[in-house]
Protein backbone atom coordinates (compact mmCIF):
# COMPACT_ATOMS: atom_id res chain seq x y z
CA UNK A 1 0.00 0.00 0.00
CA UNK A 2 1.56 3.19 -0.68
CA UNK A 3 1.02 6.66 0.36
CA UNK A 4 0.62 9.39 -1.75
CA UNK A 5 0.96 13.66 -0.75
CA UNK A 6 -1.42 14.99 -2.89
CA UNK A 7 -0.31 18.84 -1.89
CA UNK A 8 1.42 21.28 -0.29
CA UNK A 9 -0.51 21.67 3.03
CA UNK A 10 1.58 20.08 5.67
CA UNK A 11 4.76 22.04 6.02
CA UNK A 12 1.84 25.34 6.24
CA UNK A 13 0.38 23.24 9.20
CA UNK A 14 3.84 22.89 11.11
CA UNK A 15 4.86 26.43 10.66
CA UNK A 16 1.43 27.44 12.42
CA UNK A 17 2.63 25.38 15.29
CA UNK A 18 5.58 26.13 15.60
CA UNK A 19 4.14 29.68 15.87
CA UNK A 20 2.19 28.78 18.34
CA UNK A 21 4.31 26.86 20.58
CA UNK A 22 6.82 30.33 20.05
CA UNK A 23 3.93 32.19 21.48
CA UNK A 24 2.89 29.95 24.27
CA UNK A 25 6.47 29.61 25.92
CA UNK A 26 6.75 34.17 25.38
CA UNK A 27 3.30 34.11 27.50
CA UNK A 28 4.28 31.94 30.01
CA UNK A 29 7.83 33.73 30.52
CA UNK A 30 5.85 37.05 30.34
CA UNK A 31 3.46 36.03 32.95
CA UNK A 32 6.55 34.69 35.73
CA UNK A 33 8.42 37.74 35.29
CA UNK A 34 5.65 39.54 35.90
CA UNK A 35 4.48 37.31 39.08
CA UNK A 36 8.33 37.81 40.59
CA UNK A 37 8.13 41.83 39.08
CA UNK A 38 5.21 42.11 41.27
CA UNK A 39 6.63 40.29 44.25
CA UNK A 40 9.60 42.55 43.97
CA UNK A 41 7.59 45.53 44.37
CA UNK A 42 5.70 44.33 46.96
CA UNK A 43 8.37 43.74 49.25
CA UNK A 44 9.91 46.68 48.39
CA UNK A 45 6.31 48.91 49.26
CA UNK A 46 6.01 47.03 52.20
CA UNK A 47 9.77 47.40 53.86
CA UNK A 48 10.18 51.20 53.09
CA UNK A 49 7.61 53.24 55.21
CA UNK A 50 8.48 51.26 58.26
CA UNK A 51 10.65 53.53 59.21
CA UNK A 52 8.45 56.95 58.42
CA UNK A 53 5.20 55.37 60.25
CA UNK A 54 7.69 54.36 63.65
CA UNK A 55 8.78 58.06 63.29
CA UNK A 56 5.49 59.38 62.83
CA UNK A 57 4.46 57.20 66.17
CA UNK A 58 7.24 58.55 67.99
CA UNK A 59 5.93 62.50 66.96
CA UNK A 60 2.33 61.42 68.33
CA UNK A 61 3.09 60.03 71.47
CA UNK A 62 5.43 63.15 71.90
CA UNK A 63 2.83 65.70 71.08
CA UNK A 64 0.47 63.87 73.21
CA UNK A 65 2.82 63.83 76.27
CA UNK A 66 3.37 68.09 75.72
CA UNK A 67 -0.45 68.05 75.52
CA UNK A 68 -0.73 66.24 79.18
CA UNK A 69 1.95 68.55 80.52
CA UNK A 70 0.19 71.65 78.94
CA UNK A 71 -2.63 70.89 80.70
CA UNK A 72 -1.08 69.73 84.03
CA UNK A 73 0.18 73.80 84.28
CA UNK A 74 -3.06 75.23 82.90
CA UNK A 75 -4.81 73.60 85.61
CA UNK A 76 -2.38 74.66 88.42
CA UNK A 77 -2.51 78.09 87.07
CA UNK A 78 -6.11 78.49 86.96
CA UNK A 79 -5.96 76.80 90.70
CA UNK A 80 -3.55 79.28 91.96
CA UNK A 81 -5.57 81.79 90.40
CA UNK A 82 -9.08 80.98 92.27
CA UNK A 83 -7.20 80.65 95.68
CA UNK A 84 -5.71 84.31 94.61
CA UNK A 85 -9.50 85.67 94.29
CA UNK A 86 -10.65 83.91 97.62
CA UNK A 87 -8.19 85.63 99.40
CA UNK A 88 -8.76 89.23 97.70
CA UNK A 89 -12.36 88.67 98.15
CA UNK A 90 -12.09 88.04 101.79
CA UNK A 91 -10.02 90.52 102.10
CA UNK A 92 -12.25 93.41 100.63
CA UNK A 93 -14.75 91.72 102.64
CA UNK A 94 -12.93 92.38 106.05
CA UNK A 95 -11.67 95.76 104.83
CA UNK A 96 -14.97 97.18 103.40
CA UNK A 97 -16.46 97.78 107.43
CA UNK A 98 -12.69 99.24 108.44
CA UNK A 99 -12.98 101.52 105.61
CA UNK A 100 -16.67 103.08 106.29
CA UNK A 101 -15.68 103.08 110.07
CA UNK A 102 -11.98 105.11 109.03
CA UNK A 103 -14.25 107.40 106.61
CA UNK A 104 -16.80 107.55 109.75
CA UNK A 105 -14.38 108.88 111.84
CA UNK A 106 -12.70 111.11 109.84
CA UNK A 107 -16.13 112.68 108.91
CA UNK A 108 -16.28 113.20 112.84
CA UNK A 109 -12.89 115.01 113.15
CA UNK A 110 -14.00 117.64 109.91
CA UNK A 111 -17.17 118.02 111.75
CA UNK A 112 -15.51 119.03 115.28
CA UNK A 113 -12.61 120.94 114.31
CA UNK A 114 -14.18 123.83 113.80
CA UNK A 115 -15.66 124.06 117.95
CA UNK A 116 -11.95 123.01 119.19
CA UNK A 117 -10.81 124.53 121.28
CA UNK A 118 -14.05 123.16 123.99
CA UNK A 119 -15.53 125.80 126.25
CA UNK A 120 -14.65 124.31 129.89
CA UNK A 121 -17.98 122.88 131.70
CA UNK A 122 -20.24 124.05 128.91
CA UNK A 123 -21.85 121.21 127.35
CA UNK A 124 -23.01 121.45 123.86
CA UNK A 125 -24.46 119.72 120.52
CA UNK A 126 -22.88 119.67 117.25
CA UNK A 127 -24.02 118.93 114.01
CA UNK A 128 -27.56 117.33 113.78
CA UNK A 129 -28.68 115.72 111.15
CA UNK A 130 -31.68 114.11 110.90
CA UNK A 131 -32.98 112.15 107.76
CA UNK A 132 -36.55 110.28 107.04
CA UNK A 133 -36.02 106.94 106.16
CA UNK A 134 -39.27 104.72 105.62
CA UNK A 135 -41.35 104.40 108.52
CA UNK A 136 -37.86 105.51 110.87
CA UNK A 137 -35.78 108.51 111.17
CA UNK A 138 -32.36 108.29 111.56
CA UNK A 139 -30.75 110.79 113.30
CA UNK A 140 -26.66 111.56 114.22
CA UNK A 141 -25.01 114.64 116.37
CA UNK A 142 -22.07 114.92 118.33
CA UNK A 143 -21.99 116.00 122.34
CA UNK A 144 -18.90 117.91 123.55
CA UNK A 145 -18.98 118.35 127.33
CA UNK A 146 -16.50 119.83 128.68
CA UNK A 147 -14.82 119.33 131.74
CA UNK A 148 -17.72 118.76 133.71
CA UNK A 149 -17.96 115.42 135.90
CA UNK A 150 -21.35 115.31 135.43
CA UNK A 151 -22.83 112.96 132.57
CA UNK A 152 -26.32 114.85 130.89
CA UNK A 153 -28.62 112.52 129.96
CA UNK A 154 -30.06 113.17 125.99
CA UNK A 155 -33.66 113.51 125.06
CA UNK A 156 -35.21 113.47 121.43
CA UNK A 157 -38.11 116.23 120.68
CA UNK A 158 -40.24 115.84 117.13
CA UNK A 159 -42.03 118.36 116.30
CA UNK A 160 -45.12 116.52 114.20
CA UNK A 161 -48.36 118.70 112.96
CA UNK A 162 -50.27 117.03 116.00
CA UNK A 163 -47.53 117.88 118.67
CA UNK A 164 -44.11 117.34 119.93
CA UNK A 165 -43.08 113.78 120.63
CA UNK A 166 -40.47 113.11 122.84
CA UNK A 167 -38.13 110.07 122.88
CA UNK A 168 -34.72 109.28 124.83
CA UNK A 169 -31.84 109.54 123.17
CA UNK A 170 -28.39 107.45 123.41
CA UNK A 171 -26.02 106.67 126.92
CA UNK A 172 -23.34 109.26 126.84
CA UNK A 173 -19.81 108.33 128.36
CA UNK A 174 -17.98 110.27 130.06
CA UNK A 175 -15.64 111.10 127.16
CA UNK A 176 -14.52 114.91 126.43
CA UNK A 177 -16.41 114.24 122.56
CA UNK A 178 -18.84 111.67 121.88
CA UNK A 179 -21.23 110.88 118.50
CA UNK A 180 -24.94 110.45 119.31
CA UNK A 181 -26.31 108.56 116.47
CA UNK A 182 -29.67 106.15 115.86
CA UNK A 183 -33.14 105.40 114.76
CA UNK A 184 -36.69 106.09 115.78
CA UNK A 185 -39.86 103.91 114.66
CA UNK A 186 -42.51 106.50 113.96
CA UNK A 187 -46.07 105.95 114.25
CA UNK A 188 -47.79 105.05 110.90
CA UNK A 189 -48.97 107.98 109.24
CA UNK A 190 -46.68 110.21 111.52
CA UNK A 191 -45.12 113.01 109.35
CA UNK A 192 -41.78 115.00 111.67
CA UNK A 193 -41.11 118.26 110.15
CA UNK A 194 -38.13 118.73 113.08
CA UNK A 195 -36.12 117.24 115.78
CA UNK A 196 -34.37 118.65 118.30
CA UNK A 197 -31.61 116.97 120.38
CA UNK A 198 -31.51 118.32 123.66
CA UNK A 199 -28.70 117.41 126.92
CA UNK A 200 -30.53 117.23 130.26
CA UNK A 201 -28.49 117.64 133.76
CA UNK A 202 -31.19 116.44 136.71
CA UNK A 203 -34.17 118.04 134.54
CA UNK A 204 -32.48 121.66 133.60
CA UNK A 205 -31.83 121.89 129.84
CA UNK A 206 -28.11 122.40 129.39
CA UNK A 207 -27.42 123.00 125.54
CA UNK A 208 -29.92 122.04 122.52
CA UNK A 209 -29.64 121.77 118.66
CA UNK A 210 -32.77 121.84 116.18
CA UNK A 211 -32.43 120.87 112.62
CA UNK A 212 -34.94 120.18 109.83
CA UNK A 213 -35.74 116.17 109.17
CA UNK A 214 -35.89 115.48 105.29
CA UNK A 215 -36.37 112.36 102.72
CA UNK A 216 -33.60 110.19 102.03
Amino acid sequence: MRIRWTGGKLPLLAARAVIVLAALGLLVYLVMWGIDLGKRISAATSAAPKPAAASSEQQLAAARAELTRLQAEYEQAQQAASAKLKAAEAAGARLKPLEAELARLNEDLDALAVHLPLEKGKPAIHRLRAVMDGKQLRYRFFVTQGNKKAVPSVELALTTPSGVLKFPGCDLKSAAVARCEGKLDLPDGASVSALEARLLEKGQLRAAQSANVYNE
